[in-house]
């Protein structure tokens, strides 16, 4: 005799925390995809996918794995030969002896995030966030049970800054962890060497870990991204996640990895294995080539002068305040003297110049009045955007 199903069927708790950012936030860019698959002439500035080629030397890598069928499970923490190129790439760029042991292959940051927290992080835990935070913090955070506490950056001489007294007054006897976000997304700051002590120290005094961000570090303009890691006093406390998709231009192959104290590499590798058991080993096999290349740095100009070129056609405009970004792929621009909210310029500016970018008021209450811009388009296109978004701003003021 069969039971009849009950209709409230029970749902985890945690599911609630799982949401990343606001589903508003993304209403523009999915009504500007589906204008521009309906073949409306859309300018896609909202999100940040590379509009560069992956490299061939790592699709070549890559077929050639599939050749010779390479397509069976792998190790949890990756396979040996990217892991020998992230030991040799770490060590260069932190400037001390990465160990193998250190390192997790992960499927892109947002995986190593989620299984860094998994294990740093107990239920009703505080965990520091830099504000403006990225729409998946609070997921990856309240996904292990934790609560986000918001540590806003100072805002000063147009520029966003890490401010030590904002996470003084924010941390608290449940605080287990600071999630720092450099080059940050959205604001485009880039931490110089006073800042990485900085907040080295603080989570030193506090006994906290430090989670680094740091998919953005090879993309910065004016002066080169100080990590924390780099800091013989962080080796122990600070755990970096890594990604090749905005520096090798592999945002659908989804490889990254963590870089972790080898005593604590263990627990996160068991969360891996609970979720995904190993990445392909074909794109693991291109990553690996990849990592020999010096394509960053082709990227890295590319983007400075887009940058640049968008800076002098924004900042032209009585109407609109650009940030100049030290590092990344976005800019924000401040609509708020047009009189009209980031939610409505953006909305005004799809429907009448056809460009989609993204409202900010996602990110934080720090960015409510700004749009970010993506740098993720050809030179070309990007000068016709801000000829359309300063023209829209024109009108309005003058209307």
């Amino acid at each position: 005799m069969s039971q009849t199903r009950k209709d409230d069927l029970p749902v985890a708790k945690r599911t609630g925390a799982l949401k990343a950012g606001s589903s508003d936030a993304w209403a523009v860019h999915d009504a500007a995809t589906k204008m521009k698959r309906n073949g409306e002439d859309i300018i896609v500035l909202t999100i940040g996918d590379p509009d560069f080629e992956t490299p061939d030397n790592i699709v070549n890598a890559a077929i050639e794995s599939l050749h010779r069928g390479e397509t069976h499970y792998t190790a949890a923490n990756g396979i040996l030969p990217l892991r020998e190129a992230i030991r040799r790439y770490e060590s260069e760029r932190l400037g001390w002896d990465v160990s193998m042991e250190n390192i997790l292959v992960c499927q892109g940051a947002q995986n190593g995030l989620y299984s860094v927290m998994q294990t740093i992080v107990n239920p009703g835990d505080d965990v520091l966030s830099i504000d403006p935070a990225y729409p998946t913090f609070p997921a990856v955070i309240g996904g292990a049970g934790g609560n986000m506490i918001r540590v806003p950056l100072k805002h000063t001489d147009g520029q966003f800054r890490f401010d030590v007294a904002a996470a003084e007054a924010a941390v608290t006897d449940k605080t287990t962890a600071f999630l720092f976000n450099f080059p940050h997304n959205p604001t485009g700051a880039a931490l110089n060497q006073q800042e990485a002590e900085t907040v080295v120290a603080f989570c030193r005094r506090h006994n906290i870990w430090l989670v680094c961000d740091e998919v953005y570090a090879e993309l910065t303009f004016d002066a080169p991204y100080v990590s924390p890691m780099s800091l013989p006093d962080a080796r122990d406390i600070a755990i970096s996640v890594r990604s090749m998709s905005k520096s090798h231009a592999m945002s659908g192959w989804r490889v990254g990895w963590v870089l972790a104290p080898a005593t604590h590499a263990g627990h996160i590798q068991n969360c891996i294995n609970a979720m995904l058991f190993g990445g392909a080993e074909f794109i693991q096999r291109g990553a690996a080539a990849g990592l020999e290349l010096n394509i960053a740095d082709e990227m890295r100009a590319a983007y400075q002068r887009r940058r640049d070129s968008l800076v002098d056609k924004i900042s032209a405009s009585s109407h609109l305040k650009i940030m100049r970004p030290e590092s990344g792929i976005f800019a924000l621009i401040d609509v708020r003297p047009t009189g009209l909210t980031e939610t409505e310029f953006a909305w005004k500016l799809l429907k009448e110049k056809k460009v989609s970018v993204l409202p900010a008021n996602s990110f934080s209450n720090l960015t409510i009045g700004f749009v970010r811009v993506s740098l993720c388009v050809p030179s070309e296109v990007l000068e016709e955007a801000a000829d359309r978004i300063v023209a829209l701003a024109d009108e309005i003021t003058s209307g």
